[in-house]
């Protein structure tokens, strides 16, 4: 059976020499009473499907990522160095959108990315 591709690291680890905190999910704070870094990156699997498939089997496999960015500055900065560094590491953008934040007036920027695995011969 082949083995999946831990998108999790492989996102953690593409975004990593950026320089910004990289979490999964949501912020996570070290210690209590820690508030969320000026500006700072979430990031989330949202799907895994096959994509290319030959007798019933898929021979590549989709994962779609979600990446926000979160920050009290405006976002076009840090969206540029994540655009160029996930097309770095092989993933493919799929859309892109501003999400208003009117109760805390945080800039977000929610990414959607692509990144296509070769399954092997038995869709594992």
């Amino acid at each position: 059976m082949a083995e999946w591709l831990n998108i999790r690291e492989r996102v953690y680890e593409t975004l990593l020499p950026l320089g910004v905190p990289a979490m999964y999910m949501q912020w996570q704070p070290l210690d209590d009473g820690d508030r969320p870094p000026a500006t700072y990156i979430t990031y989330q699997e949202m799907l895994a499907q096959g994509e290319l498939y030959s007798d019933d089997t898929p021979d590549v496999r989709g994962r779609y990522v979600l990446v926000d960015i979160w920050s009290v500055d405006a976002t076009e900065g840090i969206a540029a160095m994540v655009r160029e560094a996930l097309e770095g590491a092989g993933f493919r953008a799929r859309d892109e959108r501003d999400i208003p934040e009117p109760e805390t007036g945080t800039f977000h920027r929610a990414m959607s990315w692509v990144y296509y695995e070769e399954v092997g011969d038995n869709g594992g």
